[in-house]
């Protein structure tokens, strides 16, 4: 489980002349608190063969802010104040020739921007070089 912590305040810029942020504004304290984590499971299912699961996830969290300033100035649809919770889900299977070398497959359904889901696919191979504490004499 992740925890993140925010404490300060919330200013704007922009060079738009109808903004509110035109030149810079401070836009007052902001504080924010946000929850994550994530649960896996490997599982081999024959000698050179295993298959996992892993699930990431991200609280919307907490904010505190002044509504009045900050609602008056930046769009209440901002991102920032979104209630959208991203997630990932991936499965993947691998196979392991030798203790040196792996093939492993992954395929991993991302929503971690809001309104998107992106499916991700991951071919890799794994190769380890040189020696090491099993082979020193």
């Amino acid at each position: 489980m992740f925890k993140r912590t925010e404490d300060g305040s919330l200013d704007c810029t922009s060079d738009v002349v109808s903004s509110p942020c035109l030149g810079g504004a401070a836009l007052g304290k902001l504080d924010a608190r946000q929850t994550g984590g994530y649960l896996q499971a490997i599982y081999q299912f024959m000698p050179r063969w295993r298959a996992g699961y892993r699930y990431d996830w991200l609280a919307k969290g907490s904010k505190s802010y002044d509504d009045a300033t900050v609602f008056g100035a930046l769009d209440a649809g901002n991102s920032y104040f979104s209630d959208h919770k991203p997630r990932r889900d991936s499965v993947m299977v691998d196979w392991s020739e030798s203790e040196f070398s792996r093939l492993r497959l992954q395929f991993a359904r991302d929503r971690s921007m809001e309104g998107l889901t992106d499916n991700q696919w991951t071919l890799q191979y794994i190769m380890n070089l040189g020696a090491h504490g099993a082979h020193k004499f």
